[in-house]
């Protein structure tokens, strides 16, 4: 004949403890998420921008052209190497009147993933020459350039070491969470300590004399404990 197991009983400290570090993991995790997510997207915008403000004043050099003369660029050397110019990334513009290209590199994407519009223009993640790129593209504002389209695409390099210091700077937030639940596991079990020591305490001289236990060192919220142990000694005798 088998005899059920009995459910294993409960541990005080353990469910207070529980109770306390369940909610401040949560919130910890989701204020990180969200800060996370918005100085991530914030220098994504900053990025961009400054990528589109380089393909604005590159397609505010268009001109266009004057009876049936074709489109062009007035760019001179100088700015086409101050252009290109970036310590970090490499990068590349182009500017595309239909098909053909007027100046700059061939083959940049002129549509990709992860898209983002702005007023005056939009960006896009796509692989070119093998890497991985951020492309603005705008419209050339001139008369007669409705189908310029100027792209200015630069790699990750620098996205991806802002990213990387954003996470770090999250980092003392999961040292904190670390430190608080430690705090917390500790209060809780000196917490307990003073209902472990009455047990003691009764199991020492309770049961073996009858003896009430003493109630002036104990904890407020145990002395109502204290008292109905007490009584049933007294009751006992």
């Amino acid at each position: 004949m088998s005899t059920a197991r009995a459910p294993a009983r409960p541990i005080l400290y353990r469910q207070l403890a529980l109770r306390l570090m369940v909610p401040l993991v949560l919130i910890v995790t989701a204020v990180g998420a969200a800060g996370l997510f918005s100085a991530r997207a914030e220098t994504a915008t900053v990025f961009d921008r400054w990528l589109l403000d380089a393909a604005v004043s590159l397609a505010d050099q268009v001109r266009g052209g004057n009876g049936g003369a074709a489109n062009a660029v007035d760019l001179p050397e100088a700015a086409r190497a101050m252009l290109a110019y970036d310590e970090i990334d490499r990068t590349w513009f182009s500017v595309v009147d239909g098909g053909r290209v007027l100046v700059g590199s061939a083959g940049i994407p002129a549509d990709g993933s992860a898209a983002v519009d702005y007023p005056d223009g939009r960006a896009f993640d796509a692989v070119y020459e093998g890497a991985r790129v951020r492309v603005a593209a705008v419209r050339a504002p001139c008369a007669g350039c409705e189908h310029v389209t100027v792209l200015v695409a630069e790699t990750m390099l620098k996205r991806q070491r802002s990213n990387r210091v954003v996470q770090w700077l999250l980092m003392p937030l999961g040292l904190m969470l670390v430190v608080t639940c430690s705090a917390i596991w500790i209060a809780v079990r000196r917490t307990v300590r003073p209902l472990e020591a009455l047990a003691e305490r009764w199991n020492r001289q309770a049961l073996a004399s009858l003896r009430t236990i003493p109630e002036g060192d104990l904890p407020h919220e145990l002395s109502p404990f204290a008292t109905a142990l007490n009584g049933l000694l007294s009751r006992i005798r």
